[in-house]
C-alpha cells in the first residue's frame, strides 16, 4: 500500500535497481575481459588496470578536485625514494591539470589564476630559451646529449607552474586553513620511516636506509627522500607551517609537540646549511612577533641546535671545519682554500665548495651572457657534481641574462608577499601565514649561497601550493557554485 502512495519512492527504487543491474553486468564483462588478457599477456593487464585507475581518478577529479589534489600532495612524499616513480607522478599531475583546465574552458567555467601566476608562466616560458638554443648552437654547449637534460629541467620548472595552477583551482572550494592543515599530513610517512631509520634501520630495504655521513659510524636520516639534503628543505618548510599553527593558539600543545619532533628530525639529518637556515628563520619569526612564547621557542630551538654542535662528535667535526674557513679564520684565504682542496690536503666541504665554484666560474667566462644551457653544471664541474650554489648555477647555465631573470623571479616573490602582508589586517591568520612564507623565502635565498636549494623538487612542490594559498580570500566562505562564468583575472 505504501508503494502505491509513494510513486517517487517506487521510481527511485527502479532507478537504483537498473543501476545495480548495469553495474553488475559491467563488472562481469570487465572480469571476463581481464581474465582473457591475464592469460594472453599479463603485462598488458597491468597497463589496462593502470589506465582504468587513471581514468577513475580523472572522472572523480571533476566532481571533487580538492580531494584529488590534496590526496596526491599528501602521498607525494611517500614515493620520492623510488627511481622513476616521481617523474611518472609529475607527468600524471601535469596531465590532470591540463585536462581539468581544458574541460573547464570548454564548458565556460572558472579558471582561477592570479597576477603572480601569469608572471610565473612568463618566466617559465622565458627559461625555454636555454632549451631551444642548445640544438641551435647558440650556447656554450651545442651537443644533443645536453639537450635532453635541458628539457628535463624545463619540464621540472613547468611542473611547479602546474602545481600552482592546480592548487589555485581549490580556491572557493575549501577553507585555506583546512587545505594547509591537510598538507601537513604529508609528513606522516617520511617521519615514520625516519624513526625506523633511527631505531631499527636494518629492517629497511636498501633504498630507504639512512645516508652515510662524513664519519664512518654516522648516519643521516633522510625519510622517504633520495637525499638527506632534500629532506631537510622539506622539513624546514613544514616547520614554518607548524610554527604558524602554533601561533593560532588552537590546540597548541599538539602543534608544539609536532614542531619539536620536526626540529629533532631535522637535526638528525646533520645538514649544517639547513640548521643555520632554521636558526635564521626562528630569529626572524621571533623578531616579527616578540612575546614570551616566541622568545622561549627561539631559545629552545637554539639550544637544540647548539647541543648538536657542542655535544656530538659529528657536530664538533662540522664546527671545526666551519671555523677553518676564510669566513672565520683570517689566516686562510680563498686561494689557500682552493690549494688545500686541489692538493688533497683537505676534506673540508667548504674548501670543496670554493674549489667547485672557482672552476665553474672559470668555465662561465667562456660563455658569459647566455651560459651553457639548463642542467649543464654537472658536465662542467671538475668533480662531475652540481654547483652547491644556486646563484653560481644560474650564472653558469644561463649566463648574466639568466641570472638576472632568476634574481628577478625571487624579488617578485618578495614583492608579492610584502604586498599581501601590508594589505592584510594586522594579527589575521592570513597575515601571519604570509609572514611565515616571507621568513622561509629569506632563509632559502641565504641557503642558495652554499646549497642546492633550487633542486629540491618536492620542497618546491609544497612551496608553490602554499604560495598559491597565501593569495586566496581567506575571509570568503567556500561555495559549491563558483563556475558560472569564466574568470581569468
Amino acid at each position: 500500500m505504501s508503494a502505491r502512495k509513494n510513486p517517487i519512492h517506487n521510481q527511485t527504487l527502479a532507478k537504483f535497481s537498473n543501476l545495480s543491474t548495469w553495474i553488475g553486468l559491467g563488472a562481469v564483462i570487465l572480469g571476463l575481459f581481464a581474465g582473457v588478457i591475464a592469460v594472453a599477456q599479463p603485462q598488458l593487464l597491468v597497463l589496462c588496470m593502470g589506465f582504468i585507475l587513471c581514468l577513475a581518478v580523472l572522472v572523480y577529479a571533476f566532481s571533487s578536485i580538492e580531494k584529488v589534489v590534496l590526496g596526491i600532495l599528501i602521498l607525494r612524499t611517500a614515493i620520492d625514494f623510488y627511481p622513476g616513480v616521481p617523474a611518472l607522478a609529475g607527468m600524471g599531475l601535469f596531465l590532470l591539470t591540463l585536462t581539468y583546465v581544458v574541460v573547464q574552458l570548454l564548458t565556460g567555467k572558472v579558471i582561477q589564476t592570479d597576477r603572480f601566476w601569469w608572471f610565473f608562466a612568463g618566466w617559465v616560458l622565458f627559461q625555454g630559451i636555454w632549451v631551444i638554443l642548445i640544438p641551435l648552437g647558440g650556447l656554450g654547449f651545442s651537443e644533443s646529449i645536453y639537450f635532453s637534460g635541458a628539457i628535463r629541467e624545463w619540464v621540472r620548472l613547468f611542473s611547479w607552474l602546474m602545481i600552482y595552477l592546480l592548487f589555485m583551482q581549490l580556491k572557493d572550494k575549501i577553507i585555506a586553513e583546512k587545505a594547509i592543515t591537510l598538507l601537513i599530513w604529508s609528513l606522516a610517512i617520511p617521519l615514520f620511516v625516519s624513526f625506523i631509520q633511527l631505531l631499527i634501520p636494518d629492517i629497511l630495504p636498501p633504498l630507504l636506509k639512512p645516508a652515510v655521513g662524513i664519519l664512518e659510524d654516522s648516519q643521516r636520516i633522510k625519510g622517504t627522500f633520495v637525499k638527506s639534503s632534500a629532506f631537510t628543505k622539506y622539513l624546514l618548510v613544514f616547520i614554518g607551517v607548524v610554527w604558524w599553527k602554533v601561533s593560532l593558539k588552537r590546540q597548541q600543545l599538539r602543534w608544539m609537540v609536532l614542531l619539536s619532533i620536526l626540529v629533532f628530525v631535522l637535526i638528525l639529518t646533520r645538514s649544517v646549511t639547513t640548521l643555520f637556515m632554521l636558526v635564521v628563520f626562528v630569529a626572524f619569526m621571533s623578531a616579527s612577533r616578540l612575546n614570551i612564547r616566541t622568545i622561549l621557542g627561539g631559545i629552545v630551538v637554539l639550544l637544540m641546535v647548539s647541543n648538536f654542535f657542542l655535544f656530538t662528535e659529528y657536530g664538533q667535526v662540522r664546527l671545526e671545519e666551519l671555523l677553518s674557513t676564510p669566513l672565520f679564520n683570517p689566516d686562510i684565504s680563498f686561494s689557500r682554500s682552493i690549494l688545500l682542496q686541489s692538493t688533497g690536503g683537505s676534506t673540508n666541504s667548504f674548501h670543496w665548495r670554493v674549489t667547485q665554484w672557482y672552476g665553474l666560474l672559470n668555465e662561465w667566462q667562456k660563455s658569459p651572457w647566455l651560459g651553457y644551457g639548463l642542467d649543464t653544471t654537472v658536465h662542467l664541474s671538475q668533480y662531475d657534481n652540481i654547483a652547491h650554489n644556486d646563484y653560481v648555477r644560474a650564472l653558469v647555465e644561463t649566463g648574466i641574462v639568466g641570472l638576472a631573470s632568476f634574481i628577478t623571479f625571487i624579488v617578485v616573490q618578495f614583492i608579492r608577499l610584502f604586498k599581501l602582508i601590508i594589505n592584510l589586517p594586522k594579527g589575521s591568520e592570513q597575515r601571519r601565514f604570509c609572514t611565515v612564507l616571507l621568513g622561509l623565502l629569506i632563509v632559502s635565498t641565504l641557503g642558495m649561497l652554499t646549497d642546492n636549494v633550487w633542486r629540491s623538487t618536492v620542497t618546491y612542490t609544497y612551496w608553490w601550493a602554499l604560495f598559491a594559498t597565501a593569495g586566496w580570500q581567506w575571509d570568503k566562505s567556500p561555495t559549491e557554485d563558483s563556475s558560472t562564468t569564466r574568470s581569468i583575472p
